[in-house]
């Protein structure tokens, strides 16, 4: 009864000492920029769907390219004409720097500078445990900070953010989910709005630095009549 007693105490403390998720997460992320060097391939995939005044149209393209980062400066090489109809490269060109400009690309080997970013804007809500991949991990949910359209900002009546963050035992985050859903109007008889947003990565460690493994963005806008699609996938492949 005693030895009962003692391992449920023992078991106790342990949750208590694990109680505090964002505590953990950011202890982590602190320990997670590592600047060794890094070399990777991403595989990017973009696909756009649209109806403008009941037209459709559709617009899809995927690319490759290489990043290499020796502890500073970041290079790029990729192939800057991705498949697809000639006539569209310049649009789809405009439309890559939204998920490939420097900045996001350097990200991409940097998370947690990036994620640790995500939590100062971020509202802690709850912690909870859910199985992943058949194992029991811990979860962390967010009120994230919305971040409205520049065009929409001043329409917008109602808008929920949320992150969600799945980690390990010792706070390696292992995926997140980053939601938007927005809705407004033009005017108060006509002209709705509705935009929803769902960007989702999953992340490994290399070096004592968080990278991203893969990442999965999907929006929807409805705007007067229009319908928008966007979608697109990004794999990262750490060589060597």
């Amino acid at each position: 009864m005693r030895y009962s007693l003692k391992l449920l105490f023992v078991l106790v403390l342990t949750t208590l000492a694990r109680a505090d998720g964002p505590a953990d997460l950011r202890t982590t992320l602190n320990r997670l920029h590592g600047r060794a060097p890094v070399k990777a391939e991403v595989a990017y995939n973009l696909r756009q769907e649209g109806t403008t005044f009941f037209t459709p149209a559709v617009q899809e393209h995927s690319l490759r390219l290489q990043l290499a980062e020796g502890g500073s400066d970041l290079q790029v090489t990729w192939n800057p004409s991705p498949t697809g109809p000639a006539s569209l490269t310049s649009i789809f060109m405009e439309e890559v720097q939204k998920d490939l400009g420097p900045a996001r690309l350097d990200s991409l080997l940097n998370q947690a500078s990036e994620m640790s970013g995500l939590l100062d804007a971020a509202r802690f809500k709850s912690e909870g445990r859910e199985s992943y991949q058949g194992k029991e991990v811990r979860t962390l949910i967010f009120r994230n900070a919305t971040r409205i359209p520049t065009h929409h900002q001043s329409l917008v009546t109602q808008a929920e953010s949320i992150l969600k963050v799945w980690m390990d035992d010792d706070g390696v985050p292992l995926v997140t989910e980053c939601s938007l859903d927005y809705t407004g109007r033009h005017s108060r008889l006509y002209g709705r709005i509705h935009g929803t947003s769902l960007i989702r990565t999953t992340y490994t460690v290399r070096e004592q630095r968080l990278v991203v493994a893969t990442r999965t963005s999907e929006a929807f806008l409805y705007d007067q009549g229009d319908r928008q699609k966007r979608h697109s996938t990004m794999t990262v492949a750490i060589q060597g």
